[in-house]
């Protein structure tokens, strides 16, 4: 009878130990998890900080683009208006130089220009 409650106790104690042991892998691989967790919220973390300063950056590069562009056409019809009035005076030219040769067409041709706007009217710049 003793013998067999020392085998009992002997197989009781390598159940505890197993199972003891069971508990320690099960312990540590949720530890090892939860480092994996905290370590990949710190990564999410550092990579949307990242993705925000991006962005900020971005926004600044393109509302100094949108600045430097809007000066710049501030500037464009003082840049193209000898140009426009050239082109103006040909225009002109050619007119009385029609007139003088068709009256009658260079009446109609008149009449057309005046219903529809010049495709180069450096006044729309």
């Amino acid at each position: 009878m003793l013998a067999q409650r020392d085998r009992f106790l002997a197989q009781a104690q390598e159940e505890a130990d197993r199972t003891i042991a069971l508990a320690r892998d099960k312990a540590e691989q949720i530890a090892a998890k939860d480092n994996i967790v905290v370590e990949a919220q710190r990564r999410a973390e550092q990579i949307l900080a990242q993705a925000r300063a991006d962005a900020e950056a971005t926004r600044r590069d393109a509302d100094d683009y949108v600045v430097d562009t809007l000066v710049q056409l501030q500037d464009s019809p003082r840049r193209f208006e000898p140009g426009a009035q050239r082109v103006r005076t040909v225009q002109e030219d050619n007119c009385r130089k029609t007139r003088a040769r068709h009256p009658m067409r260079s009446l109609k041709k008149l009449k057309n220009r005046e219903r529809a706007p010049s495709a180069y009217n450096a006044d729309q710049l």
